[in-house]
């Protein structure tokens, strides 16, 4: 992706966002379309990752992309142990919110 959205605490003298499930989930459909070349409304959040085409080199700059907009450390296999959309995003919201 070209830019990244706000993420937690980017903004000077600001506390740290709170984001939802359904921004995080947004934002990783959002990168994979745009990755994939594919409209968002046609990535199924429940298919697992291998089979939307997300490689270990993607997975990698997945987790490095996310890193930076949420400002926490990410696994770099978490996109395999929680393999979907949907729990993976599910994972990021509940490491972020604790």
């Amino acid at each position: 992706m070209d830019s990244l959205p706000t993420g937690i605490g980017s903004q000077p003298g600001s506390e740290k966002r709170a984001f939802l499930a359904g921004d995080i989930e947004n934002w990783i459909v959002s990168y994979l379309s745009d990755l994939l070349k594919i409209p968002t409304d046609q990535i199924d959040r429940q298919e697992p990752f291998e089979s939307l085409g997300l490689d270990s080199a993607a997975a990698i700059a997945i987790v490095g992309e996310l890193e930076e907009w949420l400002d926490t450390d990410i696994e770099p296999t978490a996109p395999y142990d929680y393999p979907t959309i949907d729990e993976f995003s599910s994972y990021l919201h509940s490491k972020i919110s604790t």
